[in-house]
C-alpha cells in the first residue's frame, strides 16, 4: 500500500506528524557551493553534484482539507520551502536516506502549521496569510507570491512527464535560536523524477527572507539540476520523527 512504513521509531525518535498532501514541486537548482557554505553552521558540509556546485530545493506543497493539527482538522493551505543539500549523517540506524537537507526557510498561509513547524520541527518559519501559489494548467510549475511580490517560480522542463510510485526517507538539519537540531522524515508518493536541462524557474527578493541573518540573491541561483513533480490529487503523505537536539552554537 502506498504510503506504507513499518518503522514508527528511528533510534530516539519517535513517528509525530503524518501529513497528507495534494501535490508537490521540488526543484533543485545548481548554486556556488561556497556560498552555501557561507551559510551552514559548523559542522554541516554541502552535497556536491560536482566540484564546486552544490544544490537548492525550491519546495511547493498543497495539503488536502482534514490534515490534524493539535487534532484539530485543518483547512486547505499551502507551503513554500528553500533547503540546501548536504552530507547526511550515515551513522544513523535507519533506511539510506535519499535526500538530506538544511532547511533555510519555509513558509506557509496557515498559522496552526506555522506554530507546529517552529514548535515541533524547530523550522524557521514565515507565516503569510495572503501567499497564493499559482500552478500551471498541467500542474508541472507555477508561482508563489504575496502582496509583497513574487516569492519563487518553478517552471517545468519535461516536456513529457510520466509519473511512477516511490518512497524513500530523508533527513534535515535545522537551526533555530542557535540550537542545532536533527530530523528525520518519510515520503511516499507518485512523481515524476527528471533531470531534463532548461529554465526551471528562480527565486526573487522578497520579505519572506528579510529577517533571517543569512540569505542568498537571485543572481546566485544557477542551472536546473533535477525536478521531482507530483501527480495531482493522488495519495502522497509525508511523515516525520522528533528531531534530535544535536547542541547549542552559542
Amino acid at each position: 500500500m502506498l504510503g506504507t512504513n513499518n518503522i514508527d521509531l528511528i533510534e530516539d525518535m519517535p513517528l509525530i506528524i503524518d501529513w497528507n498532501i495534494r501535490h508537490q514541486l521540488a526543484f533543485v537548482f545548481e548554486i556556488n557551493t561556497a556560498i552555501i557554505r557561507s551559510l551552514l553552521p559548523k559542522g554541516i558540509e554541502p552535497f556536491e553534484a560536482r566540484p564546486g556546485v552544490g544544490l537548492m530545493f525550491l519546495g511547493y506543497n498543497d495539503y488536502y482539507p482534514g490534515n490534524l493539527i493539535n487534532g484539530i482538522e485543518q483547512p486547505r493551505f499551502d507551503e513554500v520551502t528553500r533547503f540546501f543539500m548536504v552530507q547526511p549523517d550515515l551513522s544513523i540506524d535507519m533506511p539510506m536516506p535519499r535526500f538530506t537537507f538544511f532547511v533555510h526557510r519555509i513558509g506557509s498561509n496557515n498559522q496552526n502549521f506555522i506554530d507546529q513547524e517552529i514548535s515541533r520541527l524547530h523550522l524557521p518559519s514565515f507565516y503569510a496569510e495572503d501567499l497564493i501559489v499559482e500552478t500551471h494548467s498541467d500542474k508541472t510549475g507555477g508561482m508563489a507570491r504575496t502582496a509583497g511580490g513574487p516569492i519563487q517560480e518553478w517552471k517545468n522542463t519535461n516536456p513529457d512527464p510520466r509519473y511512477y510510485e516511490d518512497s524513500f526517507y530523508g533527513q534535515y538539519f535545522t537551526l533555530q535560536n542557535n540550537e542545532l537540531w536533527f530530523g528525520v522524515w518519510f515520503w511516499a508518493g507518485d512523481v515524476c523524477t527528471h533531470q531534463h536541462p532548461g529554465d526551471g524557474g528562480r527565486i526573487f527578493h522578497h520579505p519572506f527572507l528579510d529577517d533571517l541573518e543569512k540569505t542568498i540573491q537571485p543572481e546566485h541561483v544557477g542551472n536546473s539540476y533535477m525536478q521531482l513533480i507530483t501527480a495531482f490529487d493522488k495519495p502522497l503523505v509525508q511523515r516525520f520523527f522528533e528531531p534530535r537536539f544535536i547542541g547549542s552554537l552559542v
